[in-house]
């Protein structure tokens, strides 16, 4: 069975100086995940010249600025999570000691929420936008006992490649940015994880 929101039910997650970024979400439900995707718009208040039109305040540019993948996964005694972040579940579908250890996580249930993939346009780079979007979709999708994950994959231009030393420097930059929002790198592996109940 499968549910879905309007693409048109938009979250407003907080204004950035004369902005405000909203989320606008796609829902697709089953049994043991919510998928989501969402575009992340920008409104901005509109520059008009007095001389050349009425200033309206109320008028607001909107422009599609990012997008995101992600999937709340919900435990049923195990978890099925997305390719890739396998290495958080013990072969049972349960997760590692070592990540209920590291989040300091109590008890059996935990929901694992996967942000497989955000981008923001290049344009628009450099304003926390992205940052700002996650805490948004922390605050609506890993409350209580959720976990969240994300792997920091850097935006490559089409037709261009980076070397491995320039990967590992991007990857390390996204590593610090997520800090930002409460992620912490588990074990060795490139996934990066945060604990319930972080503000």
């Amino acid at each position: 069975m499968t549910a879905r929101s309007s693409p048109k039910n938009l979250v407003n997650v907080r204004p950035i100086n004369d902005s405000n970024l909203w989320l606008a979400f796609e829902l697709g439900c089953d049994d043991d995940q919510i998928h989501i995707r969402a575009a992340l718009i920008l409104r901005e208040q509109c520059e008009m010249h007095a001389s050349d039109h009425t200033h309206n305040a109320n008028d607001r540019r909107q422009v599609t600025v990012g997008s995101v993948t992600a999937t709340l996964c919900k435990s049923k005694g195990h978890l099925d999570l997305p390719v890739g972040y396998e290495c958080l579940l013990n072969r049972n579908g349960t997760l590692r000691e070592a990540l209920v250890d590291q989040c300091e996580l109590y008890g059996d249930g935990v929901d694992v929420f996967v942000v497989e993939q955000m981008e923001i346009e290049p344009c628009h780079r450099g304003r926390g936008l992205g940052l700002t979007a996650m805490r948004g979709l922390l605050r609506t999708f890993a409350t209580g006992e959720t976990l969240a994950a994300t792997r920091p994959l850097p935006a490559i231009p089409e037709g261009q490649t980076l070397s491995p030393i320039e990967l590992r420097e991007a990857q390390e930059r996204l590593r610090r940015y997520w800090q930002r929002a409460g992620f912490e790198r588990y074990g060795r592996s490139d996934i990066l994880v945060r604990a319930p109940g972080r503000p």
